[in-house]
């Protein structure tokens, strides 16, 4: 069993820009709740890029129907593949 994360949204979920053009740092966020809303077996990629589309910081996978948190720098830019894959700007607990 995973250890579950304690998390207080601090933002609304917003639909993720589909390109680099349409990123966001969700007002500085640094954790992001990032859900695929999209069917199971459904997988979209997720970017974060360095502030001011300097390059990519990384990249992953989201599989449909499921939720991470993510840690990025403030001024880093977050987008997705899709509009299904939501983000939320949060405060984590450790």
């Amino acid at each position: 069993m995973s250890a579950q994360k304690i998390f207080t949204p601090i933002g609304a979920a917003t639909a993720a820009g589909a390109n680099s053009a349409a990123a966001s740092n969700l007002t500085n966020a640094e954790y992001v709740l990032v859900t695929n809303t999209a069917d199971a077996g459904t997988e979209y990629l997720v970017t974060i890029e360095i502030e001011a589309t300097e390059g990519v910081r990384g990249s992953f996978y989201i599989a449909g129907q499921e939720s991470t948190i993510v840690k990025k720098e403030r001024l880093d830019q977050i987008f997705a593949a899709n509009a299904l894959v939501f983000f939320t700007k949060v405060s984590v607990f450790v």
